[in-house]
């Protein structure tokens, strides 16, 4: 698995961050798998057991540092012989943060129209909470309760339909 660490506030890479990867097949951490990021907030972890969507729950990455709000990239997959690039994973500072909602709007992909009756599941570290969308709103969501700065898995579900889950949404109300 590669990676790189970024604080999204000044999109710099994150030195001396802590990854681990959780197995939530067997609920818990792998032993031996976690690293530190490097200088430029990059690392690395070899040798990872192949895991699949496939039959098993796939890994999740946690990610934290003192001084920093931890967060969590969901579904991740590793295959055989392969390297899995994960991505960017978001921790930014506490420091003079402050509470802010999350929201949006649910559409269909294919054809583009807003979804009512869906429902969205924000999770995170720092709290979670669930929003459903409705006619009257044409698909848009936001969270009712303030939720505390940090970064948060927006998850959104209908009949009918996949579920979709987005990593790295940041909660920092000092910024829209």
């Amino acid at each position: 698995l590669t990676g790189k660490v970024v604080d999204p506030t000044t999109t710099t890479g994150v030195s001396g961050a802590t990854v681990q990867i959780y197995d939530q097949k067997n609920s818990c951490y792998l032993t031996g798998k976690e690293v530190t990021t490097g200088s430029t907030g990059t690392f690395t972890i070899s040798n990872v057991p192949i895991r699949t969507m496939t039959g098993n729950k796939p890994y999740r990455l946690d990610v934290s540092k003192s001084g920093y709000c931890s967060s969590r990239k969901n579904n991740v997959t590793v295959a055989r012989g392969e390297t899995t690039n994960v991505g960017s994973l978001y921790i930014m500072e506490t420091t003079g943060k402050s509470k802010g909602t999350i929201g949006g709007t649910v559409v269909d992909a294919n054809t583009a129209y807003t979804l009512e009756s869906s429902v969205a599941i924000i999770d995170g570290v720092g709290g979670s909470a669930s929003t459903t969308t409705s006619e009257s709103t044409f698909g848009t969501f936001i969270t009712d309760t303030q939720l505390d700065p940090g970064i948060y898995s927006v998850k959104i579900t209908k009949a009918g339909y996949y579920d979709m889950v987005k990593d790295n949404v940041v909660v920092n109300g000092n910024k829209n």
